[in-house]
């Protein structure tokens, strides 16, 4: 029997600037390849205060249809932190024979096959270079040690959620 095929594509905020919807075209493209895939868009509620009752995943959702993907979709609008996308995920195709691509921001690359390892088991990476400043590379560096030791002291991980409801609140 042949694997079913899923994407997951990471989010990263809700507002659709250019590089967004340079991610999102990737997205698209791969899609039209894979029109039997379900794709799973994850990402929360991350900018309530700019973006009130809009997910990640539903403002893709609505870019992804605009541009007449027929794929079957899943949104995953509870994922806050990068570790959620990939333990949401693993949970939802726990025990389901399938090939997964991870659509992710290349800046976070290390992190997502890191996390993806651990919990995903086979995967394969795709990612988007949204041409981030030397400050926001800098800036995933120490959130990518910060979030891998999430996986070791879930404490840690429990502060960083909290930390990122309330930002999430002012954007």
């Amino acid at each position: 029997m042949v694997p079913k095929r899923f994407a997951l594509v990471c989010g990263y905020g809700c507002h659709l600037n250019d590089g967004i919807k340079r991610y999102l075209n990737d997205v698209v493209s791969w899609c039209y390849q894979n029109p039997d895939a379900i794709v799973i868009l994850s990402g929360g509620f991350t900018n309530k205060k700019t973006m009130p009752g809009i997910s990640e995943a539903s403002m893709m959702r609505d870019y992804l249809t605009k541009r007449f993907v027929t794929n079957r979709v899943i949104l995953d609008e509870e994922a806050i932190l990068s570790i959620d996308n990939i333990r949401n995920t693993a949970k939802m195709l726990k025990g389901i024979d399938r090939d997964l691509v991870v659509f992710c921001d290349s800046i976070r690359a290390v992190k997502i096959w890191i996390m993806g390892l651990l919990y995903l088991d086979r995967f394969t990476l795709i990612t988007h270079n949204f041409h981030r400043s030397t400050r926001e590379k800098l800036s995933q560096i120490v959130r990518t040690v910060i979030e891998l030791s999430f996986i070791i002291l879930r404490p840690l991980e429990w502060i960083a959620r909290k930390q990122r409801i309330a930002l999430n609140k002012r954007r």
